[in-house]
C-alpha cells in the first residue's frame, strides 16, 4: 500500500514538472530560441545567396 502511494506521489511530481515545462512562461523562451535559430539560418542563407550572385 505504501509503495502504491509513493508511486502516485512520484507520478504527481512528474506531471507537475511536465506542466511547468509546458507553461506559458517557458513557451515564449522556446519560441524565441526557435526563432533565433531560424533567423540565423535565414541570414546565412541570404549571405550565401549574395555571394553566389556576386560570383555569377
Amino acid at each position: 500500500m505504501l509503495m502504491k502511494h509513493s508511486s502516485d506521489q512520484n507520478s504527481k511530481k512528474v506531471k507537475f514538472f511536465l506542466s511547468l515545462m509546458i507553461t506559458d512562461a517557458s513557451t515564449p523562451l522556446l519560441i524565441k530560441g526557435l526563432f533565433n535559430g531560424f533567423r540565423e539560418q535565414i541570414s546565412t542563407f541570404i549571405v550565401r545567396t549574395k555571394e553566389l550572385l556576386l560570383t555569377l
